[in-house]
């Protein structure tokens, strides 16, 4: 079956619950239109223009509609790596008064563009055709020969898809087809060649195409490694979409305010393929999503057509380079932090460039300045020599005076150009300061024995203090040792009360038998028995002799 059936036959059963039209057309009130081109050609491998036999309109070709975020890849990401931009580069997800808003009105924070341009976040777009420059965007769509641009739509909205007149599909295709040939453009075409009746030429060959360089080899990889993740990731938005028996693809999602218009642009190292569902009279569709009808009329195409060829990769030019980068902010670091992104090589290349030469600027211009001061440091310098030439140490408070006048002379000899000036400057400095030495160090030696004597009556005060701290210390443990001998005291005392008062008890317990009670009773030795024993625990041993007599004096009464 020919790719241009096949084609036919998807968009057909992807749209087959959409039987409603038009009657005074007889139209298909839902279309779709998709363009698929061979890569290793740039030829158009087949185009569908509608829906039906009954309708010449080819939309592939001729319909202008608003592409969503379909358009974000090939306006404004891609361009954006070519700015110093890379896949984790870190922008800010937030609430933009006056721009556009994000589905469902979330806003995620800090992310990176590939976390953007895998999901439907607007604001980011935005955001960088504000930094980057509205003309310059819209230049890389121009290069691509966009013909539906008007100058209403050079504006930063225009960034999330929102043109005046719109993209057609065939655009589309040969914008996407654009990253997988490493960022050249090649005129989408399907006439290989036309010539006149006599031979000569009228439309050349696949030769001559008309081919533009759009984005760098580096800008058009890392695109495409993104546009990858829009596939693979589980929270990206073509999650679903995934081409049979592992075959690698990268595309992108676009919809529409209103669910109007629905697109799914995607690529192989094989083919590209750009599908649109919308309808004529612009109209809301009922679940009209770029990853429901337009990607999953793409994944049947595509696994068609590619049955048959082993799943290939794209390939990474030499001159992306992965780097160590901060996670947090995104910019590249010299240390390894565990996360590596990719980098255009030439990029960091030029931005070293540029780092060097403004070092080499900012060299420059202070020294310009420095040149451009010089007479007044000169006469700085000159006015301090003279002050200096025409002091004396009197007194160990001049060291401090006389020595930091003269650290002030040489910090500022130091800044003049004039070598030659800064030698004679050097030299009146050196020669005073020869003959200030002798006074300087009597005075010094002054200094020292001062210092030295203070520091004396510090050590004594130190050990005066010291000495006294120990006195303190020692008169500190006496007392604890003294409460705590009283303490334990108070604690005896309370336990010889304790134990005299049970004492007593257990006598009186004895004693309060009657005279009857025979000496063999069994209460009575159980009582006499507890009595002895605690009057036996008695450290007072009068009280303990005399407990015990009047225990033994009663039972001698007893029968």
């Amino acid at each position: 079956m020919s790719k241009q059936k096949q084609l036919q036959d998807s968009i057909d059963s992807g749209l087959s619950t959409f039987t409603g039209k038009d009657s005074n057309t007889n139209k298909y009130n839902v279309q779709g239109a998709a363009v698929s081109i061979d890569n290793s050609t740039g030829y158009v491998a087949a185009i569908v223009g509608g829906r039906g036999t009954d309708d010449e309109f080819n939309r592939a070709f001729l319909a202008y509609r608003q592409p969503g975020s379909a358009i974000k890849p090939v306006f404004v990401y891609a361009p954006a790596f070519d700015n110093k931009y890379h896949p984790l580069s870190r922008v800010t997800d937030q609430y933009i008064p006056g721009g556009p808003q994000n589905d469902e009105h979330s806003y995620f924070g800090s992310v990176t563009l590939r976390y953007a341009a895998e999901m439907f976040l607007n604001t980011i777009p935005y955001i960088l055709m504000t930094r980057l420059g509205t003309n310059k965007l819209m230049q890389y769509l121009l290069n691509m020969h966009s013909t539906g641009i008007c100058k209403e739509d050079y504006n930063s909205i225009s960034a999330i898809g929102g043109f005046t007149k719109g993209v057609s599909p065939v655009e589309m295709a040969g914008a996407y087809s654009t990253l997988e040939h490493d960022g050249e453009y090649t005129e989408t075409t399907c006439i290989k060649k036309m010539t006149y009746q006599d031979g000569s030429i009228i439309v050349k060959d696949q030769k001559t195409l008309d081919r533009n360089k759009v984005y760098t080899k580096e800008s058009a990889y890392m695109m495409t490694d993104v546009l990858k993740g829009v596939l693979s990731e589980d929270y990206a938005t073509g999650h679903k979409l995934a081409l049979a028996n592992g075959q690698i693809a990268a595309g992108k999602t676009g919809t529409t305010s209103n669910n109007k218009d629905g697109w799914f642009c995607g690529y192989t190292k094989f083919y590209t393929t750009a599908v649109w569902i919308g309808a004529d009279m612009t109209e809301e569709i009922n679940n009209l999503y770029g990853a429901v009808y337009p990607g999953q009329i793409w994944k049947d195409y595509m696994d068609k057509i590619h049955q048959n060829l082993k799943p290939q990769d794209f390939e990474k030019p030499d001159t992306v380079v992965y780097k160590y980068i901060n996670p947090q902010t995104g910019e590249k670091v010299d240390y390894d932090s565990g996360v590596q992104d990719m980098f255009s090589k030439p990029i960091l290349d030029e931005i070293e460039d540029e780092k060097k030469k403004a070092e080499a600027d900012a060299r420059a211009k202070l020294e310009a300045n420095y040149r451009e001061s010089e007479p007044q440091r000169e006469k700085e310098i000159e006015r301090l020599l003279q002050k200096y030439e025409s002091e004396s140490y009197t007194s160990v408070e001049s060291l401090d005076t006389i020595d930091s006048l003269r650290d002030s002379i040489n910090h500022l000899i130091g800044q003049i150009i004039d070598v030659d000036k800064a030698n004679l400057y050097k030299d009146r400095l050196d020669k005073r300061s020869s003959e200030l030495k002798s006074s300087r160090d009597k005075w010094e030696n002054i200094k020292q024995n001062q210092e030295k004597e203070r520091q004396l009556k510090i050590d004594e005060n130190n050990s005066e203090v010291e000495r006294i701290n120990k006195q303190k210390q020692l008169l500190r443990e006496q007392e604890e040792l003294q409460q705590e001998k009283e303490q334990q005291q108070k604690e005896q005392q309370d336990n010889n009360s304790e134990e005299e008062k049970e004492a007593a008890e257990a006598v009186s317990k004895v004693q309060s038998f009657s005279s009857d009670t025979s000496k063999s009773d069994s209460n009575l030795q159980a009582s006499v028995s507890d009595a002895v024993f605690k009057i036996d625990k008695l450290r007072n041993q009068v009280l303990q002799g005399a407990l015990k007599q009047a225990v033994y004096d009663k039972v001698l009464l007893l029968k």
